[in-house]
């Protein structure tokens, strides 16, 4: 730990890369246990493409944590957890819930421990075999019919924010041939 510094840093370089590989698939398990998240996902949030916008949802969670030396605070994670603002509040505790969890698993990847991760494989395991066993199925038709409503809404919101992070990557990308 460096001199008054609070967080705990990787002692050496060392496993970094494996640490970060496994936070980035603790990231996506955490979320799928978010109710939250799956309010988004039942709601048609991730629009018609939902399997690449949800890639890049916990992609733009794990780059928070890996762009700067410091990990973020948990108002911003919670921020980046929560872009509607539109949730009940109920759902708003399981983001700030969801929130404490990755700060407390990304600290725990950068010392080398990965129980909490390998906690929430299996209970997703396990709920993965409880759901085939039982067919058990969370699709109704009045979520089906919110889900196509807000397709288009959403469909347009992310082609908006499609275009600006590939603006964003085009400028970082112009930054560094300079």
């Amino acid at each position: 730990m460096e001199a008054g510094s609070s967080r705990v840093l990787l002692p050496c370089s060392q496993g970094r890369e494996e640490s970060m590989e496994v936070f980035r698939e603790g990231i996506e398990l955490a979320m799928n246990f978010c109710r939250a998240f799956q309010f988004y996902v039942t709601l048609g949030y991730f629009g018609s493409q939902p399997s690449l916008r949800i890639q890049n949802f916990f992609d733009s969670i794990f780059s928070l944590f890996i762009q700067s030396k410091e990990p973020p605070t948990k108002i911003e994670l919670m921020r980046q957890l929560n872009p509607l603002h539109t949730l009940p509040c109920s759902l708003d505790d399981d983001i700030e819930e969801v929130s404490d969890q990755l700060l407390a698993m990304y600290q725990e990847c950068l010392c080398g421990d990965f129980s909490s991760i390998q906690i929430i494989k299996e209970a997703n395991a396990r709920r993965l075999m409880w759901k085939r066993v039982n067919k058990f199925e969370l699709e109704s038709p009045f979520s089906e019919k919110i889900k196509k409503a807000n397709l288009t809404r959403f469909d347009t919101m992310w082609r908006k924010k499609d275009r600006r992070h590939a603006r964003e990557v085009a400028a970082l990308k112009n930054e560094e041939k300079a």
